[in-house]
């Protein structure tokens, strides 16, 4: 995850606490949009994680994912310490505020859950294909599909318990 091989890369031009915030923006903008078209559900903590500890870990890998691409298309890898975490970690808190370490936690002790690596192949993908591509086909979804999933996953546990 952060920080793996680096000894191996390329030495980049580093980039400004003023893009790393401009790129986060811009990324955080694009998965609300995705976010806000998740219809209203019942959930204590955040779209992610509807009961506290239930997280999303397709949904959370989804956006890893979606933002380790952009951040490739950029030159740029999130691997990359010095740029990947603060990026990630800004999308996250202007997502999900006050989750936004947490969620940095779980992605440290979870990056290899099949749930997570399929999000986060799904999010890179739809990154390539709907942003990075100047002719897009549509636009990327995947996010509140992943949330939506999640979100009946849950609800089918939770009708199975009664």
């Amino acid at each position: 995850m952060f920080g793996q091989d680096s000894k191996h890369r390329d030495k980049k031009t580093p980039l400004s606490d003023a893009q790393k915030q401009a790129i986060a923006d811009w990324l955080a903008k694009m998965l609300a949009a995705q976010m806000g078209l998740v219809p209203p559900s019942d959930v204590e903590v955040t779209e992610v994680e509807a009961r506290r500890g239930e997280i999303n870990g397709k949904a959370l890998g989804y956006l890893y994912g979606f933002v380790d691409a952009a951040l490739q298309s950029m030159g740029q890898d999130i691997a990359d310490v010095p740029v990947g975490v603060p990026v990630l970690y800004h999308v996250l808190r202007q997502l999900f505020p006050g989750h936004e370490s947490g969620y940095m936690e779980f992605f440290a002790s979870h990056d290899r859950d099949n749930p997570v690596t399929l999000g986060m192949m799904e999010g890179g993908q739809q990154f390539i294909d709907y942003i990075a591509n100047p002719r897009p086909p549509g636009y990327p979804m995947g996010f509140a599909r992943s949330i939506s999933e999640g979100r009946h996953i849950r609800e089918t546990a939770k009708s199975d318990e009664i």
